[in-house]
């Protein structure tokens, strides 16, 4: 399964061994049986019963659920030594992904390990992936810290500006 823009679910065509199935899922690959991946399709999660039918277990985000929170702190520095590319798979990435795009747009997951190895999962056929929605907390931390330095940086020119008029 892979989620499109609209969070509705999207199917990849699935390959069925006698009751066995395998769904590819943020690029993960779960092999199952027919009949639980079916409930959790109409029902929603199994694994913490939250009734999404696109949550898998790492995505519940309630704090009754977390404990010993700490806040991520300073990562201007860190999100400073990743690039964003624009990419092609190659032959085997295509065979892996099933992306029917020529250009793709991301971030390298050797990369990001460097930086957030918390980001960076390692698949079951020991290729690297990563959690893109692990990233968003990552990327608002980076705008809480740049909405800090805009407002000194504009109190430092209000100042300015009033010792100017002073002059």
């Amino acid at each position: 399964m892979r989620l499109n823009r609209d969070h509705k679910v999207k199917y990849k065509k699935p390959r069925i061994t006698s009751k066995r199935l395998s769904v590819s899922f943020f690029s993960n690959t779960f092999s199952t049986d027919q009949d639980e991946v079916l409930l959790a399709l109409c029902y929603g999660c199994t694994s913490c019963n939250c009734g999404n039918p696109t949550c898998i277990e790492g995505y519940c985000s309630d704090k009754r659920l977390k404990q010993k929170i700490t806040g991520i702190g300073s990562v201007s520095s860190k999100i400073n030594r990743l690039n964003g590319v624009y990419f092609e798979w190659n032959k085997k990435g295509k065979s892996i992904i099933h992306s029917s795009h020529n250009k793709e747009i991301g971030l390298i997951a050797q990369q990001v390990k460097e930086v957030f190895p918390e980001l960076v999962v390692k698949r079951n056929d020991d290729y690297l992936a990563i959690d893109y929605p692990k990233l968003t907390a990552v990327l608002i931390e980076a705008v809480k810290e740049l909405q800090k330095k805009q407002t000194v940086l504009e109190a430092k020119l209000s100042l300015l500006n009033q010792q100017k008029n002073l002059i």
